[in-house]
């Protein structure tokens, strides 16, 4: 696996970077294979990046073939303002010129956030089964592709540190409790993304900073830091701007400035 870092003044300009990430990835696979997947970060951070490939002109992105994800849903139905779901059709599909991607979104079970979890599971195997990527590892499917954040506490998807999720390794979806917000999520595990090929995370603000050094430069502790654990198949990617910028780069890692 090879760890990239790139790094940028602010938001807008990961965003940019992040596009290009996105860009070159997708055209590269979709030159050998019928279909590119594609797992999305939710939050705030990753908006700006979906509404500049949704306003790409037509042709840019074969909407037609890509099929979409959720790498961890709020356990609220899909029209409720704090849904990844309802945000990423806002700003990703709602306007896509041409035929849009397919978006296979987290099934919202009122009050019972392990059924949601299990139907998003079975949702993830019939899709590795039909497209013929399902991992040797477990019932999910071999991801391409995966955008990631970084939250202020060190969380990424829903995998918050000293969260139970983070044992998980039979299951690539579970619904888990995170104590800080009262509240259940449901995520992807980490044994889902080990097998995507490659991942990318986007962090940003200053508020990140005080995480990320952690996770780069703290001491090895999986549980703690959770992107510790992250280790794709071929390609780390880490794109940030400035002002949560560690302040140095770990051994192994390698910074890159052109991504197209």
């Amino acid at each position: 696996m090879t760890i990239w870092v790139t790094e940028r003044p602010d938001a807008e300009q990961v965003a940019e970077a992040a596009l290009g990430w996105v860009l070159s990835n997708m055209r590269r696979i979709l030159a050998t294979q019928p279909r590119c997947s594609l797992a999305l970060a939710g939050g705030s951070t990753p908006r700006r990046l979906y509404e500049m490939m949704r306003d790409l002109p037509e042709g840019q992105l074969e909407g037609g073939r890509i099929d979409l994800f959720l790498g961890d849903e709020r356990t609220v139905p899909p029209d409720h303002p704090d849904s990844n779901e309802r945000m990423v059709r806002q700003s990703l599909l709602e306007g896509w010129p041409g035929e849009r991607p397919t978006l296979y979104a987290v099934p919202y079970v009122a009050g019972d956030p392990v059924q949601s979890a299990q139907r998003y599971a079975a949702v993830l195997e019939e899709y590795g089964q039909r497209n013929h990527c399902l991992s040797e590892a477990g019932p999910w499917p071999r991801l391409d592709l995966v955008l990631l954040g970084l939250g202020d506490d060190g969380h990424t998807a829903s995998l918050f540190p000293g969260n139970i999720a983070l044992r998980e390794r039979q299951q690539g979806v579970v619904a888990t409790w995170v104590e800080r917000m009262g509240c259940n999520r449901i995520s992807m595990t980490l044994p889902l993304f080990l097998d995507a090929a490659r991942i990318a995370f986007l962090v940003c603000g200053a508020s990140k900073r005080q995480a990320l050094e952690a996770s780069w430069n703290g001491p090895r502790d999986l549980m703690l830091y959770p992107t510790q654990q992250i280790a794709p198949r071929e390609e780390l990617h880490w794109l940030i701007d400035a002002a949560c910028a560690p302040s140095r780069l770990p051994d192994g890692f390698q910074r890159v400035d052109r991504i197209l």
